[in-house]
């Protein structure tokens, strides 16, 4: 097996090795591959889109009064998926100067057309002027932001509620819950592994790329796929320390492993797949009462890391993300402990029940997976 070193060289050619690591620079023409696509894929046919007047519950915002809510209490999300502002009550507006804007309205816009599974509807998705006031924008510096602007969905999110919910209430979300991922894993297979369209992966599926490869795919067979998921974790391990030196055995044992693994899945068809299958990334929509019980839609949001993966993926990466209670911290009494750790252990003995009621994510291809991944530090998404 190759040193650390003669692994990096190997991405990053002879010079790029410095004393202090990989000098590691994504290009600015990352977005643009997205858009425009590379020798053997095709552009994205669903950039830009705009729905039709008829379709609209009210005229689409405009730069400016998306501007106007920016700082205020409509500014409801910040984060690197994207800054989300709700417009006018109707409206919510995900925007960012990155290509996951651009990856998550072509999943939303294929699973309305392709899909039974309930997401967020999109009436616009482009590239226009930032929303940011002008007086922020420092002199000389050019910047376009990519918009999605889409259907609000009331309600809050099943982390938030979740204290508020009883017994009754937790189990019928969760037949819900399991219903939506059924009507996703149903959606019919075009025999590829990669993103819509027949798109590569982007470098942000980081397990499946490295930084100077921004794209990765499509693969055709499993076996290719398995190959560049080898080398990206080998790169992963390798990263760990830039010094001409070998593997340790334990690294050796497990990248074997993980070869082994990968190659002994039966759980392979490609399936559409969330990949950040989190509470706060399931809505509970309010719907019509029966009688005094409370009654909930479920709708999953926040779809800009999905992708045709391996069947075994998603139960993956929901089943490695269970939560174990909160850290000791100077505020942390016995009694605020013993309610987070009661919290967290209801949310996975919850998680648990959903993926039973879904056969291929409990598979034992899943298990092993999920157990191997995490010695590795490996988390799919």
């Amino acid at each position: 097996m190759p040193n650390r070193l003669e692994i990096l060289k190997r991405w990053y050619g002879d010079g790029a090795v410095g004393k202090s690591g990989p000098q590691i620079k994504r290009s600015s023409g990352d977005d643009k591959a997205l858009l425009e696509g590379l020798p053997g894929t095709k552009k994205s046919n669903y950039w830009p889109y705009y729905a039709s007047t008829e379709s609209l519950p009210a005229p689409l915002p405009t730069i400016e009064d998306i501007i106007k809510v920016r700082g205020t209490e409509n500014e409801i999300g910040d984060n690197t998926d994207g800054i989300v502002c709700l417009v006018n009550e109707v409206f919510v507006v995900k925007m960012r100067a990155g290509a996951q804007i651009i990856e998550e309205a072509e999943n939303l816009l294929f699973l309305a057309r392709n899909s039974k599974v309930r997401v967020p509807k999109v009436y616009a998705a482009f590239t226009g002027p930032p929303a940011i006031r002008p007086e922020n924008i420092p002199p000389g510096v050019k910047i376009q932001f990519h918009y999605i602007i889409m259907e609000y969905i009331e309600g809050g999110n099943l982390q938030e509620n979740w204290e508020h919910l009883d017994d009754d209430e937790r189990i019928e979300i969760s037949k819900k819950i399991a219903e939506q991922l059924k009507l996703l894993r149903q959606t019919p297979s075009p025999g590829y592994y990669g993103r819509v369209d027949r798109q590569p992966y982007s470098y942000r599926a980081e397990h499946y790329t490295r930084p100077n490869q921004p794209l990765a795919g499509p693969f055709d067979n499993y076996s290719d796929l398995c190959q560049s998921l080898y080398k990206a974790a080998e790169y992963q391990l390798a990263m760990a320390c830039v010094e001409p030196t070998p593997f340790l055995p334990v690294d050796e044992l497990w990248l074997d492993l993980y070869r082994t693994c990968l190659l002994k899945c039966s759980l392979i068809e490609p399936k559409f797949t969330h990949g950040d299958l989190k509470f706060e990334n399931i809505m509970l929509k309010p719907v019509k009462a029966n009688g005094n019980k409370r009654n909930f839609d479920v709708v999953f949001v926040d779809w800009c890391r999905s992708a045709w993966r391996p069947a075994w993926v998603e139960g993956l990466r929901s089943l490695g993300n269970r939560e174990h209670g909160k850290a000791w911290g100077p505020d942390t009494t016995a009694e605020s402990w013993e309610k987070d750790s009661e919290l967290a252990l209801t949310k996975t003995v919850f998680q648990v029940w959903i993926f039973r009621l879904v056969d291929d994510l409990s598979h034992p291809d899943v298990v092993a997976m999920q157990q191997l991944c995490h010695q590795l530090f490996v988390s799919f998404y």
